[in-house]
């Protein structure tokens, strides 16, 4: 169960969506209509469908209705998805917490999925989803509480009704009470190693203590415990009979069935639900009273963070004339003369972006912007500060003009055009969280319903941006900080801003760039299709350059193609110091080329990424229109040939890389976790250990940067375009980007592993850390690379997977974290067990796993026969599944692309294996593997603090006398 997201350090931008057009001459206040000419019609790219507005390339089909009960319910029918979702919101959430039992909102979410009186057995509705190949899950935000699954569409109707049933008529079992409150604890528990939350936390002591948002949300066993005038079970009751009513509850049901199946299903299921006839809770009070302000935020990461935050009031404009959106384009241009660039150029940041977010806490809005700040930065943060309200002040001079309206207008237009499917189970939240804010009308419109340009509100907005109104948290290892952060684990201190001063002379050259208005670009693509090659084919070979096309099965009728170009030698991991120089040649790239890629996706509708991929080379992405795609890889190409790197630059990247692997045993426990184990086993571009990284930084020079980036534009490029268009202009295409980077060497990478795994060899890797829980990674390798036991696994894992998380988690307690995954270690399949504790030493996590292995084996031997059948079908069918858009289409032959598995059948292999898939083939792959002892088996430990006097686990793998008594026993 998940609680609101602060794992992020960086500003992200809150995206409003859409209200009625209808109420426009309603909405908008007396103050601004003198600046402000509504739109008098819908955009050509929507249509009306019913009570709704949506994409007229949207092909889903929709129907919006209100249950006797109040509940609302979105219902979407779309015949190409083989798995259905639902998403079920509560207008309540942590804002609502008592003040003698934070965190109830929270604890109620987990009660609630636990049992129904339809359905008295524990984790029912877990058991049943997971049996046909999905998964549930719920979140409790500050205003929401959501409750979601997905599953294989013909079970569907079993999971609404299971879920219905949760909501209408929970049990609140006391039995279950102490396992959830120590599920809770150990979400808390959790919290604490991650820096965000103490951000999250610190950040609200700035906040009008008396706004419901400071409550301390998550929960713990110190908030979550009886009263003396009340328990704890009778507040979750008081709790649930007050706010869970239907007349502030959103459902959406996503399915391939018929619209009047879904709404037959809606009706029998969820009108049980009773309607209290509540308002939805709001509050009047302000969240920021005071300004001035400066909050000391310490995090034992070596870092440098500045948030400079302003409370915004403009409740009295429309919400739909974009106009905090408008001034976002403009702060967060990357051009060199624009803020962000500017700063990063000068050496003060490394990275920055600003966000807006509207009625962010329902009385007031926010404007933050984020600098993640260089030494330099740093010792000198009224040079960002100033620079800052530099650039406000020239938005407010030349930016509000004709010009720069129209950009924002075609960047608006070309939003709308970029239409895609969404996954049903992202879509059915998203559909319930947007109906308990907004007229059902216009929620299939996120981010583009547009009223038309407010000036004045703009205005108003940025008459806010003031030293005055202003807000800092200074997040860092070396803030002065001395008071404890109340539920989190590190300090903060909170200090008056002195009167701001700007400085008399910026170390930047401040611009605000040209508007971009649209061109008319080279069309690339002709109108006939020469071949339809249903799977990645090589088309052109020749030196230094390898070409592979797919054509699109599923959107060939569109202007659209994903093609990424990757450049790959066999110097790039033949050393930690290559690797690590590969790395920060593709960041620097990445940095550069934002210019390129923010107007490429502003302006033409194209995405572009420049990243490093899963095995460490660098590629650049292209993904939308096949009219601009050589233009925009070409000119990336020609950045990445003349990429300048100053003495300067790479000072500054160099020391930011040796604090992040110094860092490293400060981050997350499971992190380093997975970390550890890509690491001993030699996965993607875990190759080299941080003792040896960090020797070869210390080591690094700019003369070996510059020398390798000469070598890197000798390299083999590999091209995979999944597309409409004929090899010949995708062969045009890739010479070009070829002819960029100058002559090749001619040497390919291998990426081929000797790794065999060895029966009965045992691997144990262990790490005594300083966070507080112990982590535990187990596994077992098959000694073959057959795609049947990887489908055995496959299978049994759907099974296993909640029986595991049932046993250990929820009834166990052991930890809050309980996962199994069926993968692939280097070709040989792999049954894996996670487990991160707060309450048991490793020694006790691997017998209670190895005790589980054991007591399974019976529960899987009575498995019916037709149970497997529909699971494995239903794994099918996930796989099987049409695309929403072309990127998902291209996921499907990805993974084969970076393996350099050239046939591109993993897929295929997969699907032929499950429908070979048995009962008798389950038990025979499990009772090798798990119980015989056929495998080899691995344990990646990590002990935290609070067991520091405790022992590591010892493995062992069963004799067949053993694993035989022990199963005999579970029986």
């Amino acid at each position: 169960m998940k609680t609101p997201a602060f794992t992020k350090l960086a500003s992200i931008s809150a995206i409003t969506l859409c209200l009625a057009a209808c109420q426009q001459n309603e909405t908008i206040s007396q103050v601004s209509q003198a600046n402000f000419q509504p739109k008098a019609s819908l955009p050509a790219e929507y249509v009306t469908d019913g009570v709704l507005v949506k994409n007229i390339q949207d092909k889903r089909h929709y129907r919006y209705v209100t249950l006797e009960n109040g509940l609302q319910v979105m219902l979407v029918s779309d015949p190409n998805v083989k798995t259905a979702a639902a998403s079920l919101s509560v207008g309540v959430g942590s804002n609502q917490n008592p003040e003698n039992f934070l965190g109830l909102a929270h604890y109620l979410e987990h009660m609630v999925i636990q049992s129904s009186k339809k359905y008295p057995e524990e984790n029912e509705f877990g058991k049943y989803v997971a049996t046909n190949a999905g998964g549930h899950n719920a979140f409790t935000a500050d205003r929401n509480t959501t409750y979601l699954f997905q599953i294989n569409a013909e079970a569907l109707e079993g999971a609404l009704d299971r879920l219905a049933s949760a909501i209408a008529e929970p049990i609140f079992e006391e039995n279950f009470s102490e396992r959830e409150r120590n599920a809770v604890q150990a979400e808390w528990d959790r919290n604490l190693n991650n820096p965000g939350f103490d951000v999250f936390i610190a950040g609200k002591q700035l906040m009008n203590p008396q706004h419901p948002f400071t409550k301390f949300n998550v929960g713990n066993l110190a908030t979550l415990k009886d009263q003396p005038n009340k328990s704890l079970n009778q507040a979750l009751w008081d709790f649930y009979n007050q706010y869970y009513s239907a007349n502030i509850m959103t459902l959406a049901i996503v399915s391939n069935q018929s619209l009047d199946w879904l709404e037959d299903k809606a009706n029998s299921y969820f009108s049980p639900i009773k309607n209290r006839n509540i308002e939805r809770p709001q509050t009047s009070e302000l969240a920021y009273t005071q300004t001035g302000k400066a909050v000391n935020i310490q995090i034992p990461q070596d870092t440098d963070f500045l948030q400079v935050l302003f409370p915004i009031n403009d409740q009295n404009y429309p919400r739909y004339t974009h106009a905090g959106k408008f001034i976002m384009r403009q702060l967060n241009r990357h051009d060199d003369t624009a803020l962000l660039g500017s700063l990063r150029k000068a050496g003060l940041t490394h990275d920055a972006g600003c966000s807006y977010a509207e009625q962010a806490f329902e009385t007031q809005g926010r404007l933050q912007c984020h600098f993640n700040l260089t030494d330099k930065g740093a010792a000198d943060k009224n040079q960002v500060v100033s620079a800052l309200f530099s650039y406000i002040d020239i938005i407010k001079q030349q930016a509000l003009t004709a010009d720069y309206i129209a950009e924002y207008e075609h960047i608006l237009a070309k939003q709308r055009q970029r239409f895609s499917d969404t996954a049903p189970q992202h879509f059915a939240t998203k559909l319930s969280q947007t109906m308990l804010e907004h007229e059902a009308k216009y929620v299939l419109m996120p981010n583009q319903f547009y009223l038309g340009f407010d000036k004045k509100q703009a205005e108003q907005i940025l008459a806010q941006v003031t030293p005055e109104n202003m807000l800092i948290n200074n997040i860092g290892k070396n803030v002065t900080a001395d008071q404890q952060i109340p539920y989190a684990k590190h300090k903060y201190s909170i200090e008056t801003l002195p009167e701001f001063k700007a400085v008399t002379e910026l170390a930047v050259n401040l611009q605000l760039p040209a508007a971009q208005l649209p061109q008319q670009s080279e069309q690339l693509v002709q109108q006939t299709q020469q071949k339809n090659y249903q799977k990645p084919t090589a088309v052109h070979s020749e030196k230094g350059l390898e070409v592979y096309l797919a054509t699109s099965q599923y959107f060939a009728d569109e202007d659209k193609a994903i093609t990424t170009a990757s450049i790959e030698s066999p110097l790039t991991r033949a050393s930690a110091k290559n690797l690590l120089m590969n790395a920060m040649l593709t960041e620097l790239l990445q940095k550069q080329t934002r210019t390129t890629a923010e107007n490429a996706k502003l302006m033409d509708s194209l995405h572009i990424a420049v990243s490093g991929n899963p095995n460490g080379y660098s590629q650049i992405l292209l993904d939308g229109p096949l009219a601009v795609q050589q233009t925009y890889l070409t000119q990336l190409f020609t950045e990445f040939n003349q990429l300048q790197i100053s003495q300067t630059t790479f000072d500054d990247i160099k020391a930011r890389y040796l604090k992040g692997y110094k860092d490293m045993e400060k981050r997350p426990p499971a992190q380093q976790t997975f970390a550890k184990w890509r690491l001993t086993y030699q996965l993607y571009a875990d190759l080299f250990t941080p003792t040896e990284t960090i020797t070869a930084l210390e080591s690094l020079t700019l003369a070996d940067m510059q020398k390798f980036h000469k070598q890197m534009l000798q390299g083999q490029l590999n091209v995979l375009s999944l597309s409409n268009m004929p090899k010949s202009q995708l062969v045009k295409l890739a010479q070009a980007a070829r002819q960029t980077m100058g002559e090749p060497n001619g040497e390919k990478p291998n990426n081929n592993n000797n790794f065999k795994p060895t029966l009965g060899k045992q691997v144990s890797v262990t790490e005594s850390v300083s966070a507080n829980d112990v982590v535990l990674l187990l596994g077992f390798i098959a000694p073959d690379k057959s795609e049947q036991t990887l489908a055995n696994l496959t299978v049994l894992n759907q099974y296993m997977h909640p029986a595991f998380f049932n046993s250990l988690r929820t009834q166990q307690q052991l930890g809050y974290g309980v996962n199994s995954q069926a993968l692939k270690i280097h070709d040989y399949p792999t049954q894996m067990f996670f487990v991160q504790s707060n309450n048991t030493d490793l020694a006790s996590l691997y017998n209670k796993i190895i005790d589980f292995t054991q007591a399974f084996e019976p529960e899987l031997a009575k498995l019916p026969e037709q149970t497997i059948s529909q699971t494995i079908s239903a794994i099918i069918q996930q796989i099987e599944q049409k695309p929403t858009d072309i990127r998902k289409e291209y996921q499907a032959f990805v993974g084969d692309w970076y393996q350099h598995h050239w046939q591109f059948d993993s897929r295929d292999n997969l699907v032929a294996a499950l429908k070979q898939v048995t009962r008798q083939s389950l038990m025979a792959t499990y009772q090798s593997l798990i119980l015989q002892g056929q495998h080899e088996q691995f344990a990646v430990q990590y002990r935290g603090e609070n067991f520091k006097d405790t022992q590591f686990a010892e493995l062992k793998t069963l004799t067949t006398e053993q694993a035989e008594s022990m199963q005999t026993a579970a029986r």
